[in-house]
């Protein structure tokens, strides 16, 4: 027989950003509490620190891929703290369901902060245009003009343009 749970707990050289969200979802699954509680410090060590706005994106990725729902909530905080003040294509790496909870929660305070969105928003559509050509708009169909007026209103984006993602 292998040795308990409780004993196969790594110290903090043992894991770093690649690997902390996957040994978070396996100490969780073994029930393994000290390795949870070390992970979880590390976690939130990270994003509380100078490499928030590098580290959350990946982990928010991993955390949703796991189902940890609280560490993925952590972490889109994170991201839409910092997402403004990126240049466009930051979380670009994420699925567009996680993508758009931290558009969600990204506050847009002025006219800027609305045009920066716009910008983070576009650039993450050209990344994902075959995404959104399959699932969003099938048969290549974009929506009214009615329709994304009203779906810009609503995220408190300003509608300035249509075009194609995929030119």
């Amino acid at each position: 027989a292998g040795a308990p749970a409780d004993t196969c707990t790594p110290r903090h050289a043992d894991f770093d950003n690649t690997s902390a969200i996957a040994l978070l979802h396996l100490a969780n699954y073994f029930l393994n509490r000290a390795l949870f509680d070390r992970v979880t410090e590390y976690v939130q060590g990270v994003l509380e620190g100078d490499a928030a706005d590098q580290a959350a994106p990946l982990y928010l990725g991993e955390a949703d891929r796991f189902g940890l729902d609280k560490a993925a909530n952590a972490c889109v905080a994170v991201c839409a703290k910092h997402l403004l003040g990126r240049k466009p294509g930051y979380c670009a790496e994420l699925a567009p369901p996680v993508y758009l909870r931290v558009v969600s929660a990204t506050a847009c305070a002025t006219r800027q902060h609305s045009l920066a969105l716009s910008q983070h928003v576009s650039a993450y559509c050209n990344a994902h245009s075959d995404f959104i050509r399959t699932h969003i708009f099938p048969g290549g169909h974009l929506p009214s003009m009615g329709a994304m007026t009203a779906i810009s209103s609503r995220l408190g984006l300003e509608l300035h343009g249509a075009a194609d993602v995929g030119d």
